[in-house]
């Protein structure tokens, strides 16, 4: 990503924590105005009209099993999400069902785009909530630089020994690209 064109996606719930500050990178190409660190949120839902964000969730957001080994699950331990807001120019396609707070951002550069979550995209509930919403974003992050690219969710080819897979933070799900005809 950046000024020579290309797609990044970050889903990170401590990016804005371990930095102290918005960076230049995060107002600029991240599209972050200004953000509010470490609230504990759970429900993640679309913002209507957004083409990244749009039409998904409401979801609940689940501490993965495998994370007990480094985050312990004793009563207050996270995720600790932050609220962003957008700045202007940047979209925020997710926000909390229950506070109404944006926790995310999207940002068209024109030869590039970007796409942030502010809270992890594997605490979402399931296999299939995540396909969504990274496919959803996949999808818009491909349009600006392969508009002759089409995605292909995984589910259109799992077999049923993959789906019945639990999801774990060694998962992969793989999207497939296929070129469309032209017409």
């Amino acid at each position: 990503s950046g000024d020579g064109g290309g797609s990044f996606l970050l889903s990170s719930l401590d990016y804005y924590y371990e930095r102290g500050t918005i960076s230049s990178f995060m107002q600029s190409y991240l599209g972050v105005s200004d953000m509010t660190n470490d609230r504990v949120e759970l429900d993640p839902v679309g913002n209507a009209g957004n083409p990244v964000g749009g039409g998904l969730g409401p979801y609940s957001m689940v501490r993965p099993d495998d994370y007990a080994v480094y985050w312990p699950a004793d009563g207050g331990q996270g995720p600790f999400n932050d609220y962003v807001n957008a700045a202007p120019g940047a979209d925020e396609p997710f926000r909390f069902s229950t506070t109404a707070h944006n926790n995310s951002t999207n940002l068209d550069g024109g030869a590039w785009r970007t796409v942030f979550y502010a809270w992890p995209v594997e605490w979402i509930d399931t296999v299939g909530q995540r396909a969504e919403v990274l496919g959803q974003a996949l999808s818009w992050l491909c349009s600006a630089n392969a508009p002759g690219v089409r995605l292909e969710p995984p589910s259109n080819r799992a077999t049923a020994n993959q789906a019945s897979r639990p999801f774990t933070w060694w998962t992969s799900i793989t999207w497939w690209a296929t070129t469309r005809p032209s017409t």
